[in-house]
């Protein structure tokens, strides 16, 4: 699903619809939940292009039939998304950071957990291996990396 000017003017997310139909077990707890993929971008980006990565990454979910945990680098992964100068090959799942927290969960009798995919170029994918996602967090925060901007590349 596609919505326009959500959660801001500007800009444009796109959810998966049924993969929580799937409930995974969480790795360690053993507790099972279900998921929903929210991609955030910029309202230029191809919504073919982002529809066809959600739609793959709730593949690799369903085959690995574990959930995502919260700032897992996933990687590396055929390219998708073509940008300038290459093609993202990973992404870090993250909280849905652009929604008010109520977003991020919906409470039933197993809960459906929100959680924002961000594609990530090879060169970001190995600064998280490197210096780790919490430097990759960082470096978002500070503005190095823009999530929203799938034609980035990052200098």
């Amino acid at each position: 699903m596609r919505f326009i000017n959500t959660p801001m003017d500007g800009i444009t997310s796109y959810v998966t619809l049924g993969l929580s139909a799937w409930a995974f077990v969480q790795r360690g707890s053993g507790r099972r939940i279900r998921q929903e993929l929210v991609a955030t971008c910029l309202p230029e980006f191809d919504s073919n292009e982002v529809a066809a990565m959600l739609l793959a990454t709730a593949a690799i979910l369903v085959d690995r039939a574990i959930p995502l945990q919260r700032d897992e680098l996933v990687w590396p992964l055929p390219p998708f998304l073509e940008h300038v100068g290459g093609k993202f090959v990973g992404f870090l799942s993250s909280s849905p950071g652009y929604f008010d927290d109520r977003f991020a969960l919906l409470d039933a009798d197993l809960p459906i957990l929100f959680v924002e995919i961000y594609p990530l170029t090879e060169r970001e994918c190995r600064f998280a291996e490197c210096e780790g996602v919490e430097a990759l967090l960082d470096a978002i925060e500070q503005g190095q990396v823009d999530v929203l901007d799938f034609s980035r590349a990052w200098s």
